[in-house]
């Protein structure tokens, strides 16, 4: 067995099995998170809001995340939007191609697909097409940046949903790597 040294370019075969470190073994474990905005820990608004992580909600449980998928949502029908742009700081995803320039840099876009619902009206909607993000490397996620968007990225309002400020929920999986 070759002599094992601390030198940068010791001269030995690199690739016998004394220099080769047997790496850790991981597991991927992914835990659904629901987020309600009634329990925001900073409101800027109704549709402008900080979910915290890294205490109450998660119990510091968002470590080494390797990818975040939207299950589901329920929003409140925007007047005249067939969709909102879902703005999560902490979850930009550098994959979305848009004609609407104030999608490229949000999370998710969400869609409205009953319209017959009024301004206001909350359905659940769970046919998002795989909005999710991936990390590499994996990250630690302490909180959630949420803003709900119109088409012309202005910030939604009570008044486009009939003067009410319904409550807006996501259901989330987020995948991390155990060891």
């Amino acid at each position: 067995m070759p002599k094992l040294t601390h030198d940068h370019i010791s001269g030995q075969d690199r690739r016998h099995e004394a220099y080769i470190q047997e790496r850790p073994s991981y597991a991927l474990l992914t835990r659904r998170l629901f987020v309600d905005s009634r329990d925001a820990s900073v409101r800027r608004g109704p549709f402008d809001f900080t979910i915290r992580l890294d205490g109450d909600v998660g119990r510091n449980r968002y470590r080494n995340v390797t990818s975040v998928e939207l299950k589901a949502c329920c929003i409140p029908k925007v007047a005249s939007e067939d969709y909102v742009i879902l703005d999560i700081e902490q979850l930009k995803d550098s994959n979305i191609d848009s004609s609407v320039p104030h999608l490229n840099d949000g999370f998710a876009v969400s869609f409205f697909d009953n319209s017959s619902l009024a301004p206001g009206d909350v359905k659940l909607s769970d046919k998002n097409f795989s909005q999710r993000v991936l990390f590499d490397p994996p990250k630690t996620l302490d909180r959630l940046d949420i803003k709900l968007r119109k088409h012309d990225g202005s910030l939604i309002t009570d008044a486009d949903t009939g003067g009410t400020s319904n409550v807006t929920s996501f259901l989330f999986d987020i995948t991390m790597l155990g060891i």
